[in-house]
């Protein structure tokens, strides 16, 4: 069996969560902005 090395790039955008980090999974209101920065992996 011959096996190639496949390269995987992933990223996902930044955000900054000021109020309500926790208690918008549970709908309730936040204050969140995005910001212009990505993660990489």
């Amino acid at each position: 069996m011959d096996m190639k090395m496949v390269k995987v790039i992933s990223s996902a955008p930044g955000k900054l969560i000021l109020f309500g980090e926790h208690a918008s999974s549970r709908g309730k209101p936040a204050i969140v902005f995005a910001v212009n920065q990505r993660l990489e992996v």
